[in-house]
């Protein structure tokens, strides 16, 4: 049962961002900004809420007692995006966002940190793109629009995504 919430929770993320690159033809900045390319705004709500309130109770079942917490936090992080998907601008709602999208990476990636530290070299595959894109790149106006252009972003939750889902169910069978 605990693997089926785990499969199923990673089944409807990665289908939410097959559908919505495939849909789009290219590379969004974030998964977070795919909302605003949805013809039907609330599937990128009942995705991330979905998909959190699945993973959950699995996380709590699998790591230790001692950092439960860290799984709960990370989840209730990707819950708060769910409910606060309008990330642009100065609102309470961005703000809520923001915050719930933060405490999901580090939750996420201090699991992954504990439990399978090993797994935290798949940063360094993202680190070394970022540096290819870096010397490739014909002009730096600034750091913040060369990360835009490379989609640092969306790559960043590419790897959290993999590093916390095989972290799972590495802990789970081995």
């Amino acid at each position: 049962m605990i693997t089926l919430l785990i499969l199923l929770s990673l089944a409807i993320l990665l289908a939410y961002v097959s559908y919505t690159l495939l849909s789009h033809k290219s590379v969004p900045s974030s998964i977070s900004a795919t909302y605003y390319r949805l013809r039907h705004k609330s599937l990128f709500s009942v995705a991330m809420f979905s998909s959190a309130a699945l993973l959950m109770p699995a996380m709590l079942e699998i790591v230790p007692e001692d950092v439960e917490f860290l799984a709960f936090l990370g989840c209730g992080g990707m819950l708060f995006v769910a409910v606060s998907p309008h990330f642009k601008g100065e609102t309470v709602e961005a703000k809520i966002h923001a915050v719930g999208a933060t405490v999901l990476l580090i939750c996420s990636q201090l699991l992954v940190a504990l439990l399978t530290p090993y797994l935290l070299f798949a940063w360094g595959f993202l680190i070394a793109y970022l540096v290819i894109r870096f010397k490739r790149a014909e002009e730096i106006v600034s750091i913040k629009t060369f990360l835009s252009k490379s989609k640092a972003l969306f790559w960043t939750e590419i790897v959290a995504i993999l590093t916390t889902y095989t972290t799972l169910l590495w802990t789970l069978y081995i």
